[in-house]
């Protein structure tokens, strides 16, 4: 059974009492205890070994792990007592804020990506509908020239009509 807590000198001292009351009613306990994955105190029943993680315990250590077993012998059981450090709390902090960020710049990128996908299709209607506008005034025909023709026709036929009956 492993139990995870935030580190304190307290709770290290208790798990060290508890040893030494387990000893005194002859229930000996072996213990070993881990720095950072780092075996600091060999697998012992010998209490005086039970400071010497203090001498591994520096500012950037994570996780002190109190491993201990009913005998020398017999690995399957124990009991596992993990104890977190505050630079251990402060990294979680810091790796979740960075994830946070990631994750942030990863939805603004593709949003980016998107309204950049929509600019050049709206830019391509424009230059469409440009087009069409620029179509449309060249198949028109001005009133102008309209008038002028049917003036120009109306003269003709009046002309025809006037040398037939002469």
């Amino acid at each position: 059974m492993e139990q995870i807590q935030a580190y304190s000198k307290d709770a290290l001292v208790k798990i060290k009492q508890w040893l030494w009351q387990m000893k005194e009613k002859g229930h000996n306990k072996y213990f070993e205890i881990y720095v950072d994955r780092k075996r600091v105190v060999e697998k012992t029943d010998n209490l005086a070994d039970f400071g010497v993680y203090k001498v591994w315990l520096h500012d950037t250590a994570e996780m002190i792990r109190v491993m201990i077993y009913d005998n020398e012998t017999i690995m399957h059981r124990m009991e596992v007592f993990c104890f977190r450090t505050p630079y251990y709390d402060k990294r979680q902090k810091k790796i979740a804020l960075q994830n946070s960020k990631d994750t942030k710049n990863k939805v603004l990128e593709a949003e980016n990506k998107m309204l950049k996908e929509k600019l050049i299709q709206a830019e391509e209607y424009i230059v469409v509908l440009e087009n069409k506008i620029n179509e449309g005034k060249s198949d028109t025909p001005k009133f102008q020239d309209n008038v002028n023709g049917s003036f120009v026709n109306l003269l003709n036929a009046l002309t025809e009509k006037v040398k037939q009956a002469a």
